[in-house]
């Protein structure tokens, strides 16, 4: 199957929303224009993230040593990520046992992706029509809103944003970007302005709870049904906008180029960001500076260039899994010989 550019280009795209999405979470404190546009990033970034993830997902099977290998390394990542967030705390603070189960900041992706590409293998052994696995996942990220549990080991994240994965995962292996494409891009386009304008029109309105996917509905701020039924408005209206993008994407960059090149290298980008961004807040917070949200379109370039400087040197890219790669390196130098 040829590569799809524009999905490589949507990635990095979204990368770059998740970097000045937590960007803004540091200076966010009071409901402003740019709380309306951290609202607006985080109604699709994140589901369009976990779909592209399900569309990349391969369905091996549980006997496929690459299945087990490609979730090893994600764990691998995950923990090794976790450790350095955890530092700092380890030296200053008291750590309690539940926070060791609560992924540090952004890590809490790698962990999902490890259930959800483990779940796609039970999937893919299905013989019923993808619509009924589609509204079945649906039916559980609703339902477990439900459950008493939040952002321990990521549980009730990875049951909010099942449906855009299994959505990303069934429809890989069908026509459905070709009618995505099909769209005109004028509803698109339309689509994503009134969903801009409704976010800074509705600037008081804190939607955190929803699209963070992370608390049970009885710890909302919305009370256990109005979160039900905000959650499933939230599946809505982020599919909206998401198709909407990826119908841009496909019309306007299905050919190779520097943004589809970048977006193969998201994880690199996902795993490293946070250091940065904490090197950088360590000395402004606290200072005047915090007072100027429109600063985070200020840092974000910087960081998206530093990080698309460091990912020229395969070292960077080699510490994600160090220890894979060096059990691969060991291993090919052995056959050498």
């Amino acid at each position: 199957m040829p590569r799809i550019f524009a999905l490589d280009s949507v990635k990095f795209f979204l990368i770059c929303l998740v970097i000045l999405g937590h960007t803004l979470g540091f200076f966010i404190k009071e409901k402003t224009l740019s709380y309306g546009i951290y609202n607006f990033i985080y109604l699709f970034h994140m589901p369009l993230f976990v779909f592209l993830s399900g569309y990349f997902t391969k369905s091996y099977g549980l006997k496929s040593v690459k299945m087990w290998i490609s979730l090893l390394m994600l764990f691998e990542s995950y923990i090794l990520f976790d450790v350095l967030h955890r530092i700092p705390d380890m030296l200053y603070k008291n750590i309690n046992l539940y926070s060791l189960i609560e992924p540090s900041w952004s890590l809490w992706y790698l962990l999902s992706l490890i259930y959800w590409r483990f779940s796609a293998q039970f999937f893919s052994l299905l013989h019923v029509s993808k619509w009924i696995i589609l509204i079945s996942a649906v039916v559980v990220g609703l339902v477990s809103g439900f459950l008493p549990i939040g952002y321990g080991l990521s549980i009730q994240r990875t049951f909010s944003f099942f449906p855009f994965f299994i959505c990303g995962f069934l429809f890989s292996k069908t026509d459905a970007l070709l009618k995505i494409k099909a769209i005109n891009t004028i509803i698109s386009v339309s689509c994503i302005l009134i969903s801009l304008l409704l976010c800074l029109f509705l600037v008081n309105f804190n939607i955190s709870d929803i699209v963070w996917g992370g608390k049970p509905y009885a710890e909302s701020i919305f009370g256990l049904w109005h979160s039900l039924v905000y959650r499933f408005l939230f599946f809505i209206v982020s599919s909206l906008i998401c198709v909407s993008v990826l119908n841009l994407f496909l019309h306007f960059f299905s050919r190779e180029n520097i943004f589809a090149v970048e977006g193969k290298k998201t994880m690199l980008y996902y795993v490293y960001h946070t250091f940065m961004l904490g090197f950088i807040f360590y000395f402004i917070e606290g200072t005047m500076l915090m007072e100027y949200p429109s600063l985070a379109f200020v840092i974000t370039p910087i960081v998206i260039f530093f990080l698309f400087c460091i990912s020229r040197f395969s070292i960077f890219s080699w510490l994600t899994n160090p220890i894979t790669n060096s059990v691969r390196f060991l291993k090919n130098r052995g056959e050498e010989k």
